[in-house]
């Protein structure tokens, strides 16, 4: 008997076999490099966020300064100093710098720091815990534009929400710490 030129089924079937083993073990590798992608997007939407916060503060503070002097600004609590939310930080609307006393003692003129606030991307909208420099405990949520009230008052820093459902499971990075504390 002569063969003819080409492949049995048994040889198809171990190509294909060979096949699944190595596409079933670059899944892993493929997930690994998306949430990587992810967590790179994720901190540099924190440093943005945090860098206008900064900003804002630096130039409110520069503006106090200006209208009272350098003297008088030491009657003025930090918490004053900052945005009242982060949806501040993409308008530039005309914000009252208060005393201790809760007298007001100058304007601030912002300009708009962020042409808008980033995303999360495991969640897909911007979606943030606000933290106030007051020191309340409370924590506000920021989300497409609407914020829950907060008790508190100048917000100084923000954060991934925690909450597993709003996060589609991604509460945990890849080096063990949660989202929630970056």
């Amino acid at each position: 008997m002569r063969r003819t030129a080409g492949l049995t089924i048994i040889e198809m079937l171990v190509v294909v076999v060979i096949i699944g083993v190595i596409s079933y073990s670059a899944v892993p590798v493929a997930e690994i490099s998306f949430v990587r992608l992810k967590e790179g997007e994720l901190q540099q939407s924190l440093q943005n966020i945090r860098s206008a916060i900064s900003r804002w503060r630096r130039d409110c503070e520069m503006a106090a300064i200006r209208q009272i002097g350098q003297g008088a600004t030491f009657k003025i609590p930090d918490y004053f100093l900052y945005p009242p939310s982060i949806a501040s930080l993409t308008q530039a609307q005309p914000f009252i710098i208060y005393d201790d006393a809760g007298n007001a003692t100058a304007t601030f003129y912002p300009r708009p720091y962020l042409d808008k606030i980033d995303l999360d991307p495991f969640v897909g909208s911007p979606m943030w815990f606000q933290w106030y420099a007051s020191g309340t405990i409370e924590v506000s949520t920021y989300s497409t534009g609407i914020v829950t009230p907060g008790a508190g008052i100048g917000v100084y820093d923000v954060s991934p929400h925690s909450d597993p459902v709003i996060r589609r499971g991604f509460v945990t990075a890849l080096d063990g710490t949660s989202y929630a504390d970056w």
